[in-house]
């Protein structure tokens, strides 16, 4: 289980859906930080932080090596036109990673 835990509402749900998902399914939790954003995972979760946040290749790396099943990531809530806002990196973790991604929003 990998959260990326970005500054904000967006980071602390992710990483809430995440810490919650791996109690259910029994797996470890990795968590991937970015500057800025706490690297308070609470409980046994492996931390690491993200030089470049909007690298999918460094995301895919994470992934592979820590045998992820599940990427659970953050996003912005939605515009006042009801769209929603997908940052650049949730879109590309979403387009190219080899494991399955869970949006959540806070």
């Amino acid at each position: 289980m990998l959260a990326v835990r970005a500054p904000g509402a967006e980071g602390q749900a992710a990483l809430a859906a995440a810490v919650e998902e791996a109690a259910l399914r029994r797996v470890p939790l990795v968590v991937a930080t970015t500057p800025g954003a706490s690297a308070d995972a609470g409980g046994d979760a492996r931390v690491v932080v993200l030089a470049d946040p909007d690298d999918a290749e460094d995301l895919a790396r994470i992934v592979e090596e820590n045998e992820v099943a599940l990427v659970v990531v953050g996003m912005r809530r939605r515009e006042e036109t009801g769209r929603f806002v997908v940052a650049t990196a949730v879109m590309r973790a979403v387009l190219t990673l080899d494991a399955p991604v869970l949006v959540v929003r806070p």
